[in-house]
């Protein structure tokens, strides 16, 4: 209603500094050089590169040291406990369903994070333009960390918390 513009990322909101109009009030007003502005808006960019960067590496390495061998540890127990069970005469079909259920997801949850480990690599390949780098941490990088999440969550819901090594939800 107000006119106010509705930037809906980082990358975006930094490119208003550079405006023209924007450059245009600072300068009139002596509060900012374009120089000055561009240089802002630089500065910007490489520490949200630097940001989103630290947080795929993070999230790469929880993956890998965490949760892939968390939900190995628990498949494996759970695949034992079928044979045993089935060992003994007994029914396993629930025991089966979620053994198919982790065993189906896994290797989703492993090609996101190479995925997101290859979105890492690309991003830093546009070092040298912080602005064109910045644009590809976010539509690479973040967003393979949105959809890496989006496997953890629904292992989380199939591990069971004795196994699940960061705090959960509902925790």
């Amino acid at each position: 209603k107000r006119g106010l513009p509705n930037v809906r990322n980082t990358v975006d909101a930094i490119a208003s500094l550079t405006a023209r109009k924007n450059i245009d009030v600072m300068s009139k007003h002596n509060v900012l050089s374009k120089v000055e502005m561009e240089s802002r808006a630089e500065i910007q960019y490489e520490i949200y590169v630097k940001t989103v960067n630290i947080e795929g590496l993070t999230m790469v390495e929880m993956a890998k040291r965490q949760i892939l061998p968390a939900v190995i540890s628990f498949k494996a127990n759970l695949a034992a406990s079928v044979s045993t069970v089935l060992g003994a005469g007994g029914n396993a079909d629930v025991e089966k369903a979620l053994l198919k259920k982790v065993s189906d997801a896994l290797p989703a949850f492993n090609t996101k994070l190479v995925k997101l480990e290859k979105a890492i690599a690309t991003a830093a390949g546009k070092h040298g333009n912080a602005k064109v780098q910045a644009a590809a941490s976010r539509d690479l990088v973040f967003t393979g960390m949105a959809e890496l999440r989006k496997e953890a969550d629904l292992l989380e819901t199939l591990v069971d918390s004795e196994y699940w090594p960061i705090p959960t939800y509902s925790e």
